[in-house]
C-alpha cells in the first residue's frame, strides 16, 4: 500500500449556501493516507457569515469513495471524535461523509434514531475532530 501524509485547509460552511469563513491562523488539517484509507485531524476556528443549510467542514484532502460498495465502508468507519463550541447547545455529534465529496457533515446522537444534522450557525465556531474515510 502507498503511504502519504500532509496538510490541508478546512473551513466551515453551509450545505445550501457555503458562506464566507474567516478563520484564525491556527486553522489546519493533517492527514495520513494508507492505500485507500484516509485519517484526518481537523482544527477549525473562526467566524462564519452568509451560510445556510446544515453545517459542513469543507476541504478534505481526498474525495470520498464514489460507489456504494466502497462507500459502505465509510458508513462504518468514518465516525471519529469531535469537540465543538458555538453559541448554542448541541447534542453530541459524529462526523460523516457522502459518496464522491470532499467534506464532512455531522449528525447528532440523541439516543434514538431521530437525530439530525445541525443547522449551520452564522457565528463564531471552534471545532476539532478526527475522522477516517475511504477513497475509491
Amino acid at each position: 500500500d502507498d503511504y502519504e501524509e500532509g496538510t490541508f485547509v478546512p473551513t466551515i460552511g453551509g450545505s445550501t449556501t457555503q458562506g464566507s469563513f474567516a478563520g484564525s491562523a491556527a486553522n489546519g488539517g493533517f492527514y495520513v493516507k494508507v492505500g485507500r484509507m484516509v485519517q484526518v485531524w481537523v482544527n477549525v476556528s473562526g467566524t462564519l457569515s452568509g451560510a445556510a443549510g446544515t453545517m459542513r467542514v469543507y476541504g478534505l484532502p481526498f474525495t470520498t469513495a464514489s460507489n456504494i460498495a466502497d462507500h459502505a465502508k465509510n458508513a462504518v468507519y468514518s465516525t471519529g471524535s469531535l469537540q465543538y463550541w458555538s453559541g448554542s447547545n448541541q447534542d453530541v455529534m459524529g462526523p460523516l461523509n457522502y459518496p464522491s465529496t470532499r467534506y464532512l457533515y455531522f449528525h447528532t446522537y440523541n439516543g434514538s434514531s431521530t437525530g439530525a444534522s445541525p443547522a449551520v450557525n452564522n457565528a463564531f465556531h471552534n471545532l476539532h475532530c478526527c475522522a477516517v474515510y475511504y477513497t475509491s
